[in-house]
């Protein structure tokens, strides 16, 4: 898997971002980062972008051009415009050749290309880079002549690069939600899984990999496999249903997978299925990819067994983010790298399903966003995207008035302003607690007048210590979207135990650290603090702690313990754990100021993957993060809300994953 790590600021707005062993991609750059208007200009500088899609006429690259779209838009400024201009390439590389030769002919600033045929790349990018144009590659990557990242006309280009996801994972998730099943996908219980395949492009790398690796993660399980047919639907609907009819009728119940390289031959071989009379979750399951909202729906209702999701805001904003780098003239990146990630019905995806998808009847919506305080640096970035997510959703008809306000940390300050929300006559209200401790109380008044409660970032826990908490289970118009916090500590510590020394840099048969907390009445923290160690110890590794104090996820706080902690122990210090990034970079200008050196004689790892602490995991200055997604998250929230908004019904939980962040 690749290794390379660049900048990621976007569904994933981050920088550079390397999970599972891969780099992810690019992500929202804030608006303030556009390309700089020259001082004395009158009028704002205006940047022609041109964006060549392969073909409108396919599910997952319609929502991907939309969302670009609309991100170039909300990154505009008084001085900054852009003029993007999105042509159909029609599936044929001759007309996709006459549209990148009129757009350098228009004198475009940039262009994205999203190739018809990753074979015709070479042409394509060597009379874009001869006239000068920075040409960023997306979704359909050319390969080397090794079959992996070593692309000449990439790695060779400076003012060229890809912007994607990595297929393999795609096809692996694929696999491992079969794997996963009770049964494993052996409904008949012969032993062995038979399954039909449908394809994608033959030519495109997305659909070679996804086909060999969702059986790969079968085989690898010690699974035995049955291909019953292989068949090319090319992405589209009307193949996917003709070619799943036609194995349906020749292979009867032999067939007990169906594995699809996308959603739209998922959604056309469904209806082969229920065409057939069979029952998916029953007497057959069906897989595909890209998470669009109506195959998460399916999910949700059993009548799809999962999906993975190809998640097109990250990628779109990534692709968005580095065009606007390579605009201001910086050095770009060879490849930037955007996660999948699995969409069951266990695990669900709030995130996966766009509130475009779903639309409140026309009016104006009053929303409350009460944040618990401003001065924190992960929930800046959370509100800023909720708020322009928002304003992205807007219609002739609908509109979103959002008011946000900042608790300071104070309930009683909070349980005010939630009591003037339901005062003003809030269409919903958004809830990130300052103590999950007062989540009863708060939950009750909202719930008791009418409004829909989205509780955001915080979780509140049943008496079990788990999502049991009867406040979200007995409420119909109330739910919790979030991260699991155990999974971004397991991640904080996987990140250690993967070292080659893991961790143990003295070499004395144990990892002595230090714990620097977040609020210690906050899950995030107690899970992240807990796990994180979890993870050393499940791996066998012997741990030593040496202080654990509370940091209250501020950066000051973070820079004191760990200063005092460094005089105090010096060398002993192998490890320093912090619950976010913002008291790793306390911790950071602690261990400098000591004299010692991340990656030589100390390693450091936060969590949230804020734009400077990927920038010092580039540079070697912090070992790892673990990206808490707050746009993946926020907009997740949002999608929920405009959901309540539309009277329609919403679940109890909505999860976003964490992602592993390293060099």
């Amino acid at each position: 898997m690749k290794k390379t790590l660049a900048l990621i600021l976007a569904l994933v707005m981050i920088f550079g971002l390397a999970a599972c062993g891969q780099q992810a991609a690019p992500a929202a750059a804030p608006a303030a980062d556009a390309p700089a208007a020259a001082p004395a200009a009158a009028e704002a500088k205006t940047y022609k972008v041109g964006v060549a899609i392969y073909q409108f006429d396919d599910n997952f690259m319609t929502l991907y051009r939309n969302e670009l779209q609309d991100y170039f838009k909300s990154l505009e400024t008084d001085d900054v415009k852009y003029e993007v201009t999105v042509v159909d390439g029609k599936n044929d590389m001759a007309e996709q050749n006459n549209q990148i030769d009129n757009f350098i002919t228009q004198g475009m600033d940039a262009i994205i290309l999203n190739l018809v045929q990753t074979s015709s790349a070479e042409a394509a990018i060597d009379k874009i880079v001869d006239a000068g144009i920075p040409c960023i590659l997306i979704n359909r990557e050319p390969l080397g002549d090794k079959g992996d990242e070593s692309y000449e006309g990439i790695l060779n280009n400076a003012t060229v690069c890809y912007v994607g996801a990595d297929a393999r994972q795609s096809g692996t998730y694929q696999g491992e939600i079969i794997r996963d099943l009770p049964n494993h996908g052996d409904i008949n219980g012969d032993g062995k899984v038979s399954y039909i395949m449908i394809e994608g492009d033959p030519e495109n790398v997305d659909a070679q990999y996804r086909t060999e690796f969702s059986i790969k993660a079968l085989k690898d399980a010690g699974i035995e496999v049955e291909c019953l047919d292989d068949q090319i639907g090319n992405w589209a609907q009307a193949k996917g249903q003709e070619i799943c009819a036609n194995d349906l009728a020749k292979f009867g119940d032999q067939i007990e997978v169906v594995f699809c390289n996308n959603d739209g031959m998922a959604l056309g071989a469904f209806a082969a299925i229920t065409a057939a009379g069979r029952t998916v979750g029953k007497d057959i399951y069906l897989v595909g990819v890209d998470a669009l909202p109506e195959c998460v729906e399916m999910v949700n209702e059993g009548t799809m067994t999962g999906t993975v999701l190809n998640d097109h805001v990250g990628q779109s904003h990534a692709a968005v983010d580095v065009t606007v780098k390579a605009l201001k003239g910086e050095k770009i990146d060879n490849y930037y790298w955007v996660d999948y990630v699995k969409v069951t019905k266990d695990a669900g995806a709030a995130a996966a399903a766009p509130a475009a998808a779903v639309v409140p009847a026309a009016g104006t919506y009053k929303v409350g966003v009460a944040i618990y305080q401003f001065d924190d640096n992960f929930m800046t970035l959370y509100r800023n995207e909720l708020q322009d997510y928002f304003k992205s959703l807007e219609t002739d008809d609908v509109k979103y008035e959002v008011t946000v306000v900042d608790g300071k940390n104070d309930m009683a300050e909070q349980n005010n302003q939630i009591d003037n929300f339901i005062t003003q006559g809030m269409d919903a209200i958004i809830l990130n607690l300052v103590q999950t401790s007062s989540a009863e109380a708060a939950i009750d008044k909202i719930v008791d007048a009418g409004i829909p409660c989205i509780l955001i970032n915080r979780e509140p826990l049943g008496d079990k210590g788990d999502e049991s908490y009867e406040g979200i289970l007995n409420n119909a118009t109330v739910c919790y979207v979030g991260a699991d916090a155990r999974q971004s500590g397991t991640y904080q510590g996987e990140i250690i135990r993967d070292l080659p020394n893991h961790g143990d840099i003295n070499g004395d048969g144990k990892v002595s650290y230090i714990m620097i907390e977040g609020d210690p009445e906050n899950v995030d923290a107690q899970y992240r603090t807990e796990f994180s160690i979890k993870a050393l110890k499940d791996a066998g590794i012997e741990v030593e702690c040496l202080d654990d104090q509370i940091g209250n996820w501020a950066q000051a706080k973070g820079q004191e313990i760990c200063a005092n902690d460094l005089a105090k122990f010096g060398d002993q210090i192998e490890v320093v754990f912090c619950n976010n990034d913002g008291m790793a970079l306390g911790a950071f200008a602690a261990i400098t100021a000591a004299g010692r050196t991340v990656g030589k004689d100390i390693y450091l790892v936060g969590v949230d993957a804020l734009p400077e602490c990927v920038e010092m995991i580039n540079e070697g200055t912090m070992t790892g993060t673990v990206l808490n997604d707050h746009v993946g998250q926020s907009h997740a929230a949002v999608d929920v809300t405009v959901a309540a908004l539309a009277k329609q019904p919403i679940n109890n939980y909505y999860w976003v994953d964490y992602v592993k962040v390293t060099k």
